[in-house]
């Protein structure tokens, strides 16, 4: 599926209205909400674009911030999202594993990766050749050939880019080892959470050339990567309090049916 088709469908079909300021000729919106000054030092020293994006109408950090930022202000004082988590490196060397987000609370920290159009027009990540070396790996970490055979079935998906989320896997039990205060007394979730294209949105969207064939495989390997990352976390991390998660905004809705941004939320994004 085409990029620009996509884009175009959100943007020439918005259903709240569109506030034009000329950013590259892609309409801008307002946040949903306000964020804190201390989310607003997150964005602004992401590695990627989210400060400078988060007001774009198909931005995938927009959905993010909007979502995760609402659930926050619906617990109020129960719970603390930060955006652009980005602490360690899965491997000795190269990037950090950047997630989206991070939300703690008494009990329980999770990690969300977050996508919006991406699912439906790119495809899985190919895994650097690193990942396959175990001298690339930290000293932090075991059971590496582990790791290595997971990088191998993790790269046999079509689209659904569960490398990346092995690759944030590897980072976060790197943090909980370095940091076991952070976590201690708690439980670790990661969340693979996408956007599921809805009837409503199709009605806009006319270039459907690979929707017919991407979408049950979008589907099933969701179902698949959840299975593949689970069964690792309970073979090879058993003594981790860990476990993943794929699923959608569509399904996670409810989280914030309370806050009174709720029906806007839900036309913002077709649900």
């Amino acid at each position: 599926m085409n990029e620009l088709n996509l884009k175009k469908a959100i943007i020439g079909n918005y259903p709240l209205g569109i506030i034009e300021y000329g950013y590259k000729s892609v309409p801008l919106v307002e946040l949903l909400c306000d964020i804190t000054p201390s989310q607003q030092l997150q964005l602004r020293c992401s590695t990627g674009n989210a400060a400078n994006e988060m007001n774009i109408l198909n931005s995938s950090s927009g959905l993010a911030i909007n979502f995760w930022r609402l659930y926050e202000l619906v617990n109020k004082d129960k719970l603390v999202v930060s955006f652009e988590w980005k602490k360690q490196l899965p491997l000795k060397k190269g990037k950090p594993a950047n997630l989206d987000v991070r939300i703690d609370s008494s009990s329980d920290v999770t990690f969300v990766e977050s996508k919006f159009l991406e699912p439906y027009y790119m495809k899985n990540e190919e895994p650097s050749a690193s990942y396959f070396e175990s001298s690339k790996y930290s000293e932090d970490t075991e059971n590496i050939e582990e790791w290595i055979a997971l990088f191998s079935k993790a790269k046999m998906f079509k689209y659904y880019n569960v490398v990346q989320l092995c690759r944030h896997l590897l980072a976060i039990i790197k943090d909980y080892k370095r940091n076991p205060q952070s976590y201690s007394g708690k439980r670790m979730h990661l969340k693979s959470v996408i956007w599921r294209m809805t009837p409503k949105f199709l009605g806009y969207l006319q270039d459907k050339e690979d929707y017919d064939e991407r979408m049950p495989i979008l589907k099933q390997e969701a179902l698949e990567c959840e299975c593949l990352v689970n069964t690792f976390i309970k073979d090879t991390l058993y003594s981790i309090p860990i476990d993943f998660e794929s699923t959608t905004y569509n399904d996670l809705a409810q989280m914030i049916k309370e806050s009174s941004k709720y029906k806007d939320f839900v036309d913002q994004y077709y649900l």
